[in-house]
């Protein structure tokens, strides 16, 4: 699997803008059909659910965007650790893009019900089997597991994004920082020493991670909370740049679907044009991701 191949797939539908995967699942060509029990598993072939996939992609990679400029906000006001929890949350909805492109999902009904969804051969074939869990330690799970058999030797990307390593899939480091940063009894102490950390940062990591974040382990922090601080904006910032990379790729694909295309594009110069004012962090990773941002034109 690499970056092209997600595209491929991801693209051979269209996409569904007015609809949502639990839209589907609750219509009526797909309802009767989902299972009822933990132990069955069944496969539909349903296009619809792969268009609700690259939309459902789409907001959340735009959800993702708009936490990276939030966080900026939070910590201007001398909150770091919430500012890292934000961080966090723009991982986690970047890794939520990302399960999506990959055919990949668990959606919740109204009525109650999780149901984990898997497309199992392109364009539009899917397992669907009802799920005991919706949280954030399946999503991560699913997301490493996911990245364990990508290509990352992509010439247009490699080097700008973080490659995560196999070992770690179990370990959901993100999800695991963001409980430290969160939940820590002496985070109250951040008022007072947010503004020194907010200058360190963007005075170390501007001088030193130029076009790829995997410098980070050897940089000058001088305490724990710097470092994973500047692990999640890294982490964030690369797994958009993945995913606007992707998108830009899908962009390309749709020529069939012009709505689509016009729907991707004009959602991207619309959070551009009105929230991303200026590019929210200080390394020449701002570089790559304005590359990225131009690769959508019509």
């Amino acid at each position: 699997m690499d970056s092209l191949s997600v595209a491929r797939d991801a693209s051979t539908s269209g996409l569904l803008p007015s609809g949502a995967i639990k839209s589907v699942l609750a219509s009526a060509s797909v309802y009767p059909l989902i299972p009822r029990a933990m132990q069955q598993l069944v496969q539909v072939n349903e296009a619809s659910l792969q268009r609700a996939l690259t939309y459902e992609a789409l907001l959340f990679l735009l959800r993702s965007m708009s936490h990276l400029v939030g966080y900026e906000a939070v910590v201007a006001s001398d909150q770091i650790s919430w500012g890292g929890v934000t961080l966090y949350y723009s991982n986690y909805y970047a890794a939520l893009a990302m399960n999506r492109l990959a055919g990949e999902a668990v959606s919740t009904l109204a009525g109650g019900g999780s149901y984990h969804i898997e497309r199992v051969r392109a364009p539009s074939l899917f397992e669907i089997r009802k799920s005991e869990v919706n949280n954030h330690k399946a999503v991560w799970a699913a997301n490493f597991r996911l990245y364990e058999n990508f290509n990352w030797r992509d010439a247009t990307l490699d080097g700008s994004i973080v490659q995560v390593p196999s070992h770690l899939q179990f370990n959901h480091p993100e999800r695991k920082m963001r409980e430290e940063i969160n939940y820590h009894p002496e985070s109250y102490k951040e008022i007072t020493a947010s503004s020194s950390t907010r200058r360190r940062l963007r005075s170390i990591c501007g001088r030193n991670y130029f076009t790829s974040p995997d410098i980070l382990g050897s940089l000058p922090f001088t305490d724990q909370i710097e470092r994973q601080i500047a692990t999640f904006e890294s982490h964030a910032v690369s797994r958009q740049i993945l995913l606007l990379a992707i998108f830009a790729q899908i962009f390309t694909e749709m020529r069939a679907y012009q709505s689509s295309r016009s729907c991707i594009y004009e959602m991207i110069q619309s959070f551009t044009r009105n929230y991303l004012v200026h590019i929210p962090f200080r390394t020449a990773l701002r570089i790559r991701y304005k590359e990225a941002l131009d690769l959508f034109q019509l």
